[in-house]
């Protein structure tokens, strides 16, 4: 069923049908404006390129990155968002007023939504939230899974398009840093919570049973940014979680908070063993706060809309009056 669902002539005809609905939509309505949710997966791609090519203004929506807040974005969610290309120089010109700063660090962390598919109620059982009864590593690099068919891995990871080439890169990267620095670092990877019960990894467990590799399913990601010693991501938003805790991040694909000097981006997957210092240097602790303070303050709209209230409604309507 899913595999028809995801097939090529499938996926085409929901194009074409959404695609001419629209049209038809916005043709034959004052339409001035044309809002969508993540606007990447069918049938809202559709909505977005007609209305681009019909040129109506866009808005994007999609959860935001920080505790109590919507996403809210003229050009795109992720990688096709405002923020891409952005220079440090951007950042390093907010001005920061400490008791907003302090609000960031202080706000509860928001609850990890999961991306979870309509079919995987007939695949699988909720899973256990007992974390592992474990003792992690002394000196360990963090891997946090992402969905394997999400578009943040599809679209945006050019380098590396599966988790198990993700494993394969970060042991051999941190086997050779080893090596090289007479250093006894460890990985500990984190299944992502929306893939239980779909992709079985088994077999990547069986095939680095004896590599310094821990696989978990239910420790707290907090805790395990935290413990580490930094994080590789390919680029999760649990980069922006281990920025709340100043961790560092080195990333392995396209992200919109790929900036010189905040993260490491690694570009030649072959050479990551040369940039894991990167995870024992000292971050810098100024540009963070001016990434998250911006992020916060100026980039995403007030409030979560799970929970919308006047001051939500008041932040939104805001930046669509600045598009219009």
């Amino acid at each position: 069923m899913r595999a028809w669902l995801h097939s090529q002539a499938v996926l085409k005809s929901r194009a074409y049908f959404a695609t001419r609905y629209f049209y038809h939509y916005i043709c034959h309505h004052p339409v001035d404006l044309v809002g969508v949710w993540n606007g990447i997966n069918l049938p809202l791609a559709c909505a977005a390129r007609v209305a681009t090519k019909l040129e109506k203004k866009t808005l994007f929506f999609e959860n935001g990155y920080l505790h109590n807040t919507t996403t809210v974005d003229p050009k795109g969610v992720n990688y096709q968002n405002s923020l891409v290309n952005k220079p440090r120089s951007f950042y390093d010109a907010v001005i920061l007023e400490e008791e907003f700063l302090a609000a960031i660090y202080n706000a509860v962390p928001a609850i990890r939504g999961l991306k979870a598919k309509w079919y995987q109620s007939l695949i699988s059982t909720p899973p256990s939230n007992t974390p592992e009864d474990i003792i992690l590593p002394d000196k360990f690099i963090f891997l946090p899974f992402q969905v394997q068919d999400d578009t943040q891995v599809l679209l945006y990871s050019p380098r590396i398009q599966t988790m198990g080439a993700f494993v394969e890169c970060a042991v051999k990267g941190v086997k050779r840093y080893n090596l090289n620095y007479q250093d006894d670092m460890w990985i500990v990877v984190k299944e992502h919570p929306s893939d239980f019960g779909r992709v079985d990894y088994s077999t990547l467990k069986e095939e680095y049973k004896n590599d310094k590799i821990i696989f978990l399913r239910y420790y707290p990601t907090p805790e395990l940014i935290a413990s580490s010693q930094g994080i590789i991501t390919l680029n999760s938003t649990v980069g922006i979680e281990a920025l709340l805790q100043h961790k560092p991040v080195i990333t392995l694909g396209n992200s919109f908070y790929n900036i010189d000097g905040l993260v490491r981006c690694v570009t030649q997957v072959d050479q990551l063993a040369d940039e894991i210092p990167f995870v024992l240097a000292e971050p810098d602790h100024q540009l963070i706060d001016k990434f998250l303070y911006y992020l916060r303050y100026q980039y995403l709209a007030e409030g979560s809309w799970r929970q919308p209230n006047e001051i939500h409604f008041a932040s939104v309507a805001q930046k669509i009056r600045k598009l219009l």
